[in-house]
């Protein structure tokens, strides 16, 4: 069992259904419901490309009408479960829960989330978050990924994968750039248990 609380599953998508999410991306980009990338600062989103250069599509996983969306659901509800056995004083705590809004992000080549952060703060929208999680949608074989510093780990984009980690500060990381491709993410959060309402692309 790996000790640094950093939960991979290989091949957790399928290429085709990976596919289908960034086809879908694509489309609502054309539409222009989508957002430049957002960074807190003094507890507040802001958009700073120097930090966080991407766009990012703000959606809701569990709507019944949209199968596309709950499929992600259902395989990320699966490997939380798996999170929770590997990891069990986590169920000992307070209920948890997905997150119901999540992002789809695109970086376009040399574009990333350059500066290390991690996925808590005191901000109404992730003082709550317990995990985070994120899907690889594409291969990026230059460079492209993610590095967790404090753990020296670097993770490779491959179509597919999906990782979750601990939302504090033990766990800091930053993008890595691909120069040359683009890549694709999933990404959202899973909250202890509060009745709340989550709106834009942060």
């Amino acid at each position: 069992m790996s000790t640094n609380f950093i939960y991979q599953k290989k091949k957790a998508l399928s290429k085709l259904y990976c596919d289908e999410l960034i086809n879908y991306f694509e489309e609502e980009i054309k539409k222009g419901n989508i957002c430049s990338g957002q960074v807190s600062e003094d507890s507040k989103p802001k958009v700073s490309r120097a930090h966080k250069n991407s766009i990012d599509y703000d959606f809701v996983m569990h709507l019944p009408t949209d199968p596309l969306h709950t499929t992600l659901e259902t395989i990320l509800d699966q490997n939380i479960l798996e999170y929770g056995k590997r990891h069990t004083f986590l169920t000992k705590i307070d209920p948890y829960k997905i997150y119901p809004n999540a992002n789809l992000q695109k970086y376009n080549p040399t574009g990333g989330y350059f500066t290390e952060h991690c996925e808590y703060g005191m901000n109404k929208l992730s003082r709550n978050r317990v995990l985070a999680w994120m899907f690889y949608l594409n291969d990026v074989t230059d460079k492209g990924g993610t590095r967790f510093p404090q753990q020296n780990i670097t993770l490779k984009a491959r179509a597919g994968d999906l990782y979750i980690w601990p939302s504090y500060f033990t766990h800091s990381h930053h993008g890595v750039a691909s120069p040359t491709q683009v890549k694709y993410i999933a990404t959202g959060w899973i909250d202890f248990f509060i009745d709340s309402e989550k709106k834009g692309c942060y």
